[in-house]
């Protein structure tokens, strides 16, 4: 398993390491939906960082994003970050921003955590 997941008061982080599939990131985000904190986070910071190959696809980030459409009705505050130096990664960001337009969620991508952190924990929700 090339993540792990750590809640906090108001945020999920989830850190990827090595390979990153694009099953694992579905599994990453079906492992948050079934967790009770769920409910009440409203910072989700995916930090790639340390991901030494991206091996997920568009489609995967579709997929991701439905998911999450889905998830906004439950839990309709949430701000989503990537943190990542991967132009890869970045460009697959963009696309799930763009998918994730229609819901209340924001996302944005990041080259370091720091600068995610204070983007996601700006009160705007």
């Amino acid at each position: 398993m090339p993540y792990v997941i750590s809640w906090n008061k108001r945020e999920v982080y989830c850190k990827f390491t090595g390979e990153l599939t694009g099953q694992e990131l579905i599994d990453c985000n079906m492992a948050m939906y079934g967790n009770p904190n769920f409910d009440v986070v409203h910072m989700q910071i995916f930090d790639m960082l340390e991901v030494t190959e991206i091996a997920f696809t568009v489609d995967d980030v579709k997929k991701v994003a439905a998911f999450d459409r889905a998830a906004a009705k439950i839990n309709s505050r949430m701000k989503c970050a990537l943190v990542s130096t991967d132009q890869i990664a970045q460009g697959l960001s963009k696309i799930y921003q763009n998918e994730i337009r229609s819901s209340s969620w924001e996302g944005k991508s990041f080259q370091t955590l720091k600068e995610a952190r204070e983007w996601a924990s700006q009160s705007n929700l």
